[in-house]
């Protein structure tokens, strides 16, 4: 069986306990990981680790606690490199794993790319070639290049990327769902994405919110860019939008 980790921030213990009773009945066998704590304010040992003047200039200032989600997984990557962990199958604390994920574990999928999503946002683009069908309904596809669904929720990472991710994702000066080396990865097809997921997320299904980061805690949301109830996008992002329109020509949403 692939190791498997769970994210979560120690003093939560019903979010442990619900993961665990999932992974439990799937026959899982895995291990918590501690999760930096950033709701009192980011430990000083980890101020080195990010670049908050860098952050600003990209667009948007992090609050201490995404910073502490990014710091999360980047600590477990370096225990995956350490112990050559040649794959991982990882967890935010906030996952519901489905049956299905079986089927994806014993037919050993996981070593299909570097980093595979288990739990993809509907809407998200795909290249429209290079799709795999796995089982069932389940399809893995090749995440579009500058589209990569933002979600760390559940994942399997490779040695190879995780030793990738450790040498190049610091500081941390982005938002924590996948630094921008992760674009590389991309570029070489080795990032996909299950559809339909193999887990749910419990924020997005009504349930709670990350206990890692919270909704909350994002600065500089589209609230503060409304114009009479109409949300007016930053320079950047237009351009970012007009810069990815050719690329939509070779990608698809997901229903």
């Amino acid at each position: 069986m692939i190791p498997t980790f769970v994210i979560s921030l120690s003093d939560y213990e019903d979010r442990r306990r619900s993961i665990a009773s999932h992974l439990n009945q799937l026959g899982i066998s895995f291990e918590f990981w501690d999760a930096v704590d950033g709701r009192n304010g980011l430990p000083t040992m980890y101020e080195r680790q990010i670049d908050r003047q860098a952050a600003k200039k990209a667009g948007r200032a992090l609050s201490d606690t995404e910073y502490a989600c990014a710091l999360s997984h980047i600590t477990l990557y370096r225990r995956i490199v350490a112990d050559r962990i040649p794959y991982a199958l990882i967890f935010e604390d906030d996952a519901l794993p489905l049956p299905s994920l079986l089927d994806f574990l014993a037919g050993k999928h996981w070593g299909g790319a570097d980093i595979i999503q288990l739990w993809t946002r509907r809407r998200t683009f795909v290249r429209r070639r290079g799709a795999r069908k796995l089982f069932a309904d389940h399809v893995s596809y090749l995440a579009a290049p500058r589209m990569k669904s933002p979600s760390t929720v559940a994942y399997t990472v490779s040695l190879s990327a995780a030793r990738t991710i450790v040498d190049e994702a610091l500081p941390v000066d982005k938002e924590a769902d996948w630094p921008s080396c992760v674009d590389d990865l991309i570029k070489k097809r080795q990032f996909r994405c299950i559809y339909p997921p193999l887990v749910c997320h419990q924020s997005v299904e009504g349930y709670c919110e990350s206990s890692i980061v919270s909704a909350s805690s994002s600065i500089g949301n589209k609230d503060k860019r409304r114009f009479l109830g109409v949300y007016i996008p930053s320079f950047r992002k237009m351009l970012q939008s007009y810069r990815r329109a050719p690329l939509k020509l070779l990608c698809k949403r997901l229903p």
